[in-house]
Formats: C-alpha cells, sequence, structure tokens
C-alpha cells in the first residue's frame, strides 16, 4: 500500500510540472481520493486492533470532507459555493491560496533562475574570450579553462601592479618552436594544427627522419597530423 501510495505521490507531482492546468482535470480529483484511500488503509493496517470502538482521527476525518467536498462541487455546486463562503468567513480571508497558482508562480520563479543562469554562463564565455585574447599563453593543450583562466588573470595583475601593461612576448629563439611531444601528440589526434614555426621545424626534422627521401612539399601536403606522428615515430614506416 505505502508504496503504490508514494508511487501516485511522483505521478502527482510529475502532472503537476507538465501540465499547468493539471489542477482542475478530473484526473487530480481522481488521484487525490485514491492517495487519501490509500493513506487511510495504510494507517488501518498498521495500527492493532482496537479493543473498543476507536473513534475516528482529526485528520481522517479532515479527509472525509475534503473528499465529500470534492464530490458536492460537481454535484451540488450551488451548496458547494455556500460551504466555501462559510469556510473563508471562518479562517477570515477573502480567498484560499489555489496549490495550482501557487505552483505555476514557483514554476516562473525556476524558468528565470535558469534564464539567469544562463546569462551569466554566456557572460563568462564571452569574458575569458576577450581575456584570452588580450593575454594569449604560449602553451594551452592539456589544461583547463579554469587553469588557464587564472594564469591570465594573474599575469594582468602582475602588469597592473608594475604599471606600463603587459610585458611584450620575448623574440623566440629558433631551437625554440619545436613543439612538445604533448602539442604533437594534440596535432597527430587532430586536436590542433602546428603552427607556421613548428611546421617548418617538423618538416625540418622530417626530412632528416626520411633520409631526404621526401620533399618539402610532399611532406606538407600530408597535412599536419601525418607530420606529427612521423616526428613522434622517429622515422617512416616500414
Amino acid at each position: 500500500m505505502k508504496e503504490i501510495r508514494n508511487l501516485l505521490l511522483d505521478v502527482r507531482a510529475a502532472l503537476r510540472k507538465a501540465d499547468p492546468k493539471f489542477e482542475q482535470t478530473p484526473l487530480r480529483e481522481l488521484l487525490d481520493d485514491t492517495i487519501i484511500a490509500l493513506g487511510q488503509a495504510g494507517t488501518r493496517a498498521a495500527e492493532p486492533p482496537p479493543a473498543e470502538a476507536e473513534t475516528p482521527t482529526a485528520q481522517r476525518v479532515a479527509y472525509a470532507w475534503q473528499s465529500v467536498a470534492r464530490e458536492l462541487r460537481h454535484t451540488h455546486p450551488d451548496l458547494y459555493a455556500k460551504l466555501s463562503e462559510k469556510v473563508l468567513a471562518r479562517l477570515d480571508v477573502e480567498v484560499l491560496d489555489d496549490p495550482a497558482d501557487e505552483i505555476q508562480t514557483l514554476q516562473a520563479r525556476l524558468a528565470e533562475r535558469e534564464a539567469a543562469l544562463a546569462r551569466t554562463a554566456a557572460e563568462l564565455a564571452a569574458l575569458r574570450t576577450a581575456l584570452a585574447t588580450a593575454v594569449p599563453l604560449p602553451d594551452t593543450v592539456g589544461r583547463t579553462e579554469a587553469d588557464l583562466a587564472q594564469e591570465r588573470l594573474q599575469l594582468l595583475l602582475q602588469a597592473a601592479s608594475q604599471g606600463g601593461g603587459l610585458p611584450k612576448p620575448a623574440p623566440t629563439a629558433e631551437a625554440s618552436y619545436a613543439p612538445t611531444r604533448t602539442t604533437l601528440l594534440a596535432v597527430a589526434e587532430g586536436q590542433r594544427t602546428l603552427t607556421p614555426q613548428e611546421r617548418e621545424w617538423c618538416i625540418g626534422e622530417a626530412m632528416v627522419l626520411t633520409g631526404f627521401q621526401r620533399s618539402h612539399a610532399q611532406l606538407v601536403a600530408q597535412g599536419d597530423a601525418a607530420l606529427a606522428r612521423l616526428v613522434l615515430e622517429g622515422g617512416p614506416p616500414a
């Protein structure tokens, strides 16, 4: 009984999320009545048999009145309206909050929050792009966006504290054009391409590894991925 009641509670919650007008459908009333009945049956099954006739609890009485009131809404609408007026007067309120309205309000708030999160994510992506353009790093392969952003911010803070703007990159020696193994692996897997300087270095290395049996044009025509694999393997396949 308890498992079925819990399943019906989950079904009701899912239907409320999926259909804003679910509260006005007959299915909602049927689900409510079934859930109440299962709850009462579970309570009676869990309780030991009374020695004497048991007086209904306040909760059971409230459930019974609730179920009867729902039936009156359709069978005797005039009587239901009069009862509603007396209930409102007893509670000293003008109108009771409709659960469907509360659910719609919560759904609207959730949609606004999701939209705000999407805007924040877009602004963060734009900020990272601008930061990457302003502070380029020599090697970004295999590093997370958070790590790269942190290093760029550190460079910006250092430049701001020292004055004079960001330092210009020092002239790179020809030997430093040699790509790292990590870079070659990324190029071989198609994750990035070689820079013009890295490509020239790899072509020179590949010509030595092939015994100058391939020309510059032939190595370029093979593409960066094949050129990187050739350098990584240390020579052409046998």
